[in-house]
């Protein structure tokens, strides 16, 4: 169970554990989990939004990191500044299905599309 920003989540199974074999690598855990109201033994297995789960990282990150939202913050910064009239292309990659590889980034970066393929991050 893990308590963030004053919400409560209980997890399911783990999806991913990065085990390391030295003591300067990090541990990460990454969980599947539902909201709960709260840790009482009448909260916990009560689900807020059954229809809602989310993903619960749980990582070791030294003081001065940057956290996971950070560098996705600076990602998303970077597309909404990107021009693609300055870009060099790949002539080989010039059409995908009759349309310019330049025009198909353009509209994904002009409506922020790419927004859609990246998972969101809610809390650090």
């Amino acid at each position: 169970m893990y308590q963030v920003d004053g919400r409560f989540f209980q997890t399911i199974k783990y999806l991913f554990c990065g085990r390391v074999l030295y003591i300067t690598g990090r541990m990460m855990w990454v969980w599947e989990a539902v909201e709960i109201d709260g840790t009482s033994e009448e909260e916990i297995g009560k689900e807020k939004n059954k229809v809602r789960c989310y993903t619960v990282k749980d990582v070791w990150l030294d003081k001065d990191s940057y956290t996971e939202k950070d560098n996705l913050n600076k990602i998303f910064a970077a597309l909404n500044d990107m021009n693609v009239d300055h870009c060099k292309w790949d002539t080989s990659i010039n059409m995908i299905n009759g349309e310019s590889l330049k025009s198909i980034i353009n509209h994904v970066l002009c409506s922020k599309q790419y927004n859609q393929y990246i998972m969101g991050i809610k809390y650090d």
